[in-house]
């Protein structure tokens, strides 16, 4: 070869990936618009429900690990249904719960068994897929269609498609489309506050309270009810005899709250108290790396009611409006808190029981 011949090609060498680059771009495009392309409606749909929700939970008070399905019956009937990774699928506040989406702990179907193995697991994904095959067991055969998860396990979502088919996709906020926006889940035309979302009776019961002057008084039974309990917890779970995990200032704050304003010093320190104990709850998740046992469990469980306490509080305590005017009493925030407070499956009677306390106060 000439030394003409030579620098030519070595010029060329060192010039090809260059010039193969938009070419390499372009096939790679070309190949992500494929496979969206060839994606079922179903399953984008349910990625751009996990997105949104993600988005939601970013922008509110307390992060949330979300997996969202649907589902076909053997008959065709259609659900989607979605679970986070608190407690038994609790919705942080500031997320509205879209009018065709159900939460799948709200499912009668759920069982003391199920509720106890998957209660707080910390892979939404595979709660899901564990909700699935109880209602494949139904007589209605359901099917789990398509699924999306926020976490980056997915494992179950493996196993779903391998035993029934189920597209699934791991939608995370490094992925998430630009025109998702943060606030497409609040209270709207196509939306509902989630305590109608899970628990439609009880928000029928707060409807009803407000107009005929009961909110106030039903609020602060419930909320006193919370913080006993979590007084409890606060007793038997202390690493030493009198050890307290309510903040510091809780005595400043409630029932002070209930009877009159309390000081936006102490509305900042308790709501800074408040964030703390999620990270408290999120320590005590189980699934992080121990397996899962009695013991983790019950710190699991004592931590997450007294969040849910410290929730109810804080419901009592919002900043006031521009105007200076106290904010309105968040009466179906704090029924949610309390509705999720008990993770042992109680259910919610005790809360209707407190609404009938209010109303014979009233007589």
């Amino acid at each position: 070869m000439t030394p003409a011949a030579a620098s030519v090609a070595a010029a060329t060498a060192v010039a090809t990936p260059v010039a193969t680059l938009p070419s390499r771009v372009a096939a790679a495009a070309a190949r992500d618009f494929e496979r969206l392309r060839n994606e079922s409606s179903d399953l984008q749909m349910v990625k751009r429900l996990a997105w949104q929700l993600l988005a939601a939970s970013e922008s509110g008070r307390s992060f949330a690990l979300w997996a969202v399905g649907v589902m076909y019956s053997a008959t065709g009937e259609r659900q989607v249904v979605a679970v986070s990774h608190h407690g038994a699928g609790y919705v942080p506040p500031g997320i509205a719960v879209p009018t065709d989406l159900r939460m799948a702990w709200a499912d009668p179907i759920i069982s003391d068994s199920f509720r106890q193995r998957w209660t707080g697991n910390l892979d939404p994904a595979a709660t899901l897929v564990a909700y699935a095959e109880l209602k494949a067991g139904e007589s209605a055969a359901w099917r789990l269609g398509a699924a999306a998860t926020t976490w980056a396990e997915v494992n179950a979502l493996m196993t779903a498609a391998q035993r029934w088919g189920t597209e699934w996709a791991a939608c995370s906020g490094m992925n998430m489309p630009g025109g998702i926006e943060k606030q497409a889940l609040t209270v709207g035309a196509e939306t509902t506050h989630r305590l109608a979302g899970e628990f439609p009776v009880l928000a029928n019961r707060v409807a009803e309270l407000k107009p005929r002057g009961l909110d106030q008084r039903a609020a602060k039974l419930i909320t006193d009810a919370l913080v006993s309990e979590a007084r409890l917890v606060v007793v038997t779970s202390s690493t030493m005899p009198g050890e307290s995990r309510l903040p510091a200032n809780f005595d400043n704050v409630w029932p002070a709250a209930a009877e009159s304003t309390v000081s936006a010093a102490e509305r900042a320190r308790f709501a800074e108290a408040v964030q703390q104990q999620w990270l408290s709850v999120g320590i005590a998740q189980p699934g992080w790396d121990q397996e899962r046992s009695a013991s983790i469990d019950t710190e699991y469980r004592g931590q997450w009611l007294i969040s849910r306490a410290l929730e109810a509080v804080l419901g009592w305590i919002a900043d006031p409006g521009t105007d200076g005017k106290p904010a309105e009493l968040p009466m179906a925030d704090i029924v949610y808190a309390a509705a999720h407070a008990h993770l042992d499956g109680r259910g919610t009677g005790w809360i209707t029981d407190l609404f009938v306390q209010a109303e014979r106060h009233r007589l």
